[in-house]
Parts: structure tokens; sequence; C-alpha cells
């Protein structure tokens, strides 16, 4: 069943993308290295980058 009149309209652009796949990666990666004190940079690094996005 096809329209001739619709159009597809994209529901994420690049920008949400990005947002949504890196907190994906962030938020795990910080829980994950939270007592770790080897981790301690890495864990403080992805909370300003989850800050500053």
């Amino acid at each position: 069943m096809t329209h001739e009149n619709t159009r597809e309209i994209p529901v994420w652009d690049l920008f949400i993308r990005q947002f949504h796949c890196s907190l994906v990666l962030l938020f795990p990666l910080t829980y994950l290295t939270v007592g770790e004190d080897e981790c301690l940079l890495l864990h403080s690094d992805c909370g300003y980058i989850i800050l500053g996005i």
C-alpha cells in the first residue's frame, strides 16, 4: 500500500543519535568504574562528558 503524497520524515537526526548513543555507552561505563581506584580518572572523565553533553 503506497501513497504518492506521503513523504518520509526522519525521527532521529544525526545529533540526537550521537547524543543517545554516547549516553548509552557512558552511563554503564561510569557505573562499572565507580569503586575502582585504578579507574578513577576514567570514571570522572565519563561523568564530565555526560555533564557536558
